[in-house]
């Protein structure tokens, strides 16, 4: 979907939040997958996990969402981003080292983007291609899955809020895909019991 189409959705359910909950409701609205993309990138759909981390000087660029629902015409509005290390090629062939990398790699957007709103990641897991921990043994495996989990809490909690993908699974769902059940997670040690 072009990016100006998508604003346009965006700017006119602003102005439907304000008409019928008032000033006082948050507007929470998706970057479309499209959070690290620079103005340069907003002709086509380039995939922020092929880029190399960003410098400071692209960090000072602006990207598509800066001014974006923005100045003292909008109040209380937040950005909500996905963030998954799963799905993709090239998240298949990536290592261990390369998925933390990856993952450290996205705390400079996220900061330059909580500067603009208050910033939601409203969907992460601990969803892991099989390379992952290709290599590691079976005893180390859950070492691996609390590491990632430890740096993903390290970086979300620096925002303003996080949800994991899902409390729980069916029970035949769970004991394939324990990662993306938070209560599993827990049970598993690969999560705190607890928060701050």
């Amino acid at each position: 979907m072009p990016i100006d189409v998508l604003r346009g959705y965006y700017e006119r359910g602003y102005q439907a939040v304000r008409q019928y909950a008032g000033e006082d409701a948050w507007v929470v609205f998706h970057d479309g997958f499209r959070f690290a993309l620079t103005g340069a990138d907003e002709g086509a759909r380039v995939k922020e996990d092929l880029a190399p981390p960003l410098s400071k000087e692209q960090l000072s660029e602006i990207t598509i969402w800066d001014g974006f629902l923005e100045g003292p015409e909008y109040r209380h509005v937040m950005l909500d981003t996905h963030i998954y290390q799963t799905h993709s090629e090239i998240h298949q062939i990536m290592d261990l080292f390369d998925h933390l990398d990856m993952m450290k790699n996205r705390l400079p957007m996220m900061e330059k983007m909580h500067t603009h709103w208050p910033v939601l990641v409203g969907e992460w897991s601990l969803g892991q291609p099989g390379r992952l921990t290709d290599g590691v043994g079976a005893d180390r495996t859950d070492y691996v899955r609390k590491l990632y989990a430890n740096l993903q809490l390290e970086l979300y909690e620096r925002l303003d809020g996080w949800v994991f993908w899902n409390y729980k699974l069916s029970p035949e769902s769970e004991a394939q895909m324990p990662v993306w059940s938070y209560r599993a997670s827990v049970e598993q040690g690969w999560l705190p019991a607890s928060f701050r």
